[in-house]
Protein backbone atom coordinates (compact mmCIF):
# COMPACT_ATOMS: atom_id res chain seq x y z
CA UNK A 1 0.00 0.00 0.00
CA UNK A 2 1.30 3.85 -0.46
CA UNK A 3 2.32 5.38 3.14
CA UNK A 4 -0.21 7.72 2.70
CA UNK A 5 -3.08 5.27 2.47
CA UNK A 6 -1.61 3.97 5.72
CA UNK A 7 -1.44 7.58 6.71
CA UNK A 8 -5.37 7.94 5.97
CA UNK A 9 -6.51 4.55 7.83
CA UNK A 10 -4.54 6.11 11.34
CA UNK A 11 -6.10 9.31 10.95
CA UNK A 12 -9.72 7.55 10.04
CA UNK A 13 -9.09 5.15 12.93
CA UNK A 14 -7.85 7.52 15.61
CA UNK A 15 -10.98 10.36 14.64
CA UNK A 16 -12.63 7.00 15.33
CA UNK A 17 -11.89 6.03 18.42
CA UNK A 18 -12.20 9.91 19.92
CA UNK A 19 -15.48 11.11 18.14
CA UNK A 20 -17.63 8.08 17.58
CA UNK A 21 -16.71 4.67 19.02
CA UNK A 22 -16.19 3.86 22.48
CA UNK A 23 -13.53 1.26 21.89
CA UNK A 24 -11.83 1.28 25.36
CA UNK A 25 -8.47 2.57 23.50
CA UNK A 26 -8.21 -0.46 21.10
CA UNK A 27 -8.29 1.80 18.06
CA UNK A 28 -5.73 4.13 19.58
CA UNK A 29 -2.98 1.62 19.08
CA UNK A 30 -4.46 0.36 15.64
CA UNK A 31 -4.47 3.71 14.28
CA UNK A 32 -1.21 4.83 16.05
CA UNK A 33 0.27 1.51 14.09
CA UNK A 34 -1.20 2.32 10.84
CA UNK A 35 0.37 6.20 11.14
CA UNK A 36 4.02 4.44 12.29
CA UNK A 37 4.04 1.86 9.00
CA UNK A 38 3.03 4.89 7.16
CA UNK A 39 5.90 6.49 8.44
CA UNK A 40 7.83 3.83 7.67
CA UNK A 41 6.73 3.53 4.41
CA UNK A 42 7.87 7.16 3.76
CA UNK A 43 11.34 6.67 5.30
CA UNK A 44 11.63 3.45 2.80
CA UNK A 45 9.91 3.94 -0.12
CA UNK A 46 11.63 0.60 -1.36
CA UNK A 47 9.95 -1.63 1.16
CA UNK A 48 8.04 -4.52 0.10
CA UNK A 49 4.30 -4.89 0.45
CA UNK A 50 4.21 -7.48 2.71
CA UNK A 51 6.92 -6.01 5.24
CA UNK A 52 4.44 -3.45 5.61
CA UNK A 53 1.49 -5.86 6.06
CA UNK A 54 4.01 -7.34 9.12
CA UNK A 55 4.89 -4.39 10.70
CA UNK A 56 1.12 -3.01 11.25
CA UNK A 57 0.50 -6.35 13.36
CA UNK A 58 4.56 -5.06 14.99
CA UNK A 59 3.62 -1.79 16.37
CA UNK A 60 -0.09 -2.54 17.29
CA UNK A 61 1.01 -5.03 19.87
CA UNK A 62 4.30 -3.92 21.06
CA UNK A 63 3.00 -1.49 23.08
CA UNK A 64 0.50 -3.42 24.91
CA UNK A 65 3.26 -6.14 25.63
CA UNK A 66 6.01 -4.14 26.97
CA UNK A 67 3.30 -2.75 29.33
CA UNK A 68 2.00 -5.75 30.09
CA UNK A 69 4.94 -7.41 31.43
CA UNK A 70 6.02 -3.89 33.39
CA UNK A 71 3.12 -4.59 35.17
CA UNK A 72 3.16 -7.54 35.90
CA UNK A 73 6.84 -7.55 36.85
CA UNK A 74 5.49 -4.43 39.35
CA UNK A 75 2.08 -5.19 40.91
CA UNK A 76 2.34 -9.36 40.00
CA UNK A 77 0.18 -11.33 37.89
CA UNK A 78 -2.84 -9.76 39.10
CA UNK A 79 -2.44 -6.81 37.55
CA UNK A 80 -5.21 -5.87 35.44
CA UNK A 81 -3.65 -3.93 31.99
Amino acid sequence: MAWWSWMVIGMLLLGAELFIIEADFFLVFLGVAAVLTGLLGVAVPALPEWSQWLALPYWRWCPWCSSASRCIACCGATCRT
